[in-house]
């Protein structure tokens, strides 16, 4: 896992694709639309709740898990209750 993944407990999925992507060799590296492909294609794999879940930090402590997921848990309610309005409205 990369160094900088470490720090999060919940985005191991990412990993492939960060790693192609800080390819020492530039020509290596995919392109912006090569790394959106690869995102959406990792995104129908982990499911709506992973890929839209924030980060968690691995060193967060009981509490204050509970209030940045409460927090997340608010945020992505809010997306899809837009998302839905914004359907049946027009």
């Amino acid at each position: 896992m990369l160094i900088s993944l470490k720090k999060f407990t919940n985005v191991d999925f990412l990993n492939p694709l960060v790693e192609t992507m800080i390819q020492s060799v530039p020509r290596h590296r995919p392109s912006a639309q090569e790394a959106l492909d690869s995102w959406r294609e990792i995104k129908k794999t982990v499911g709506t709740t992973n890929s839209e879940w924030r980060p968690r930090w691995a060193g967060e402590d009981p509490c204050q898990r509970f209030v940045l997921d409460v927090v997340s848990l608010y945020l992505v309610f809010m997306h899809y209750a837009k998302a839905v309005v914004a359907s049946v409205s027009g």
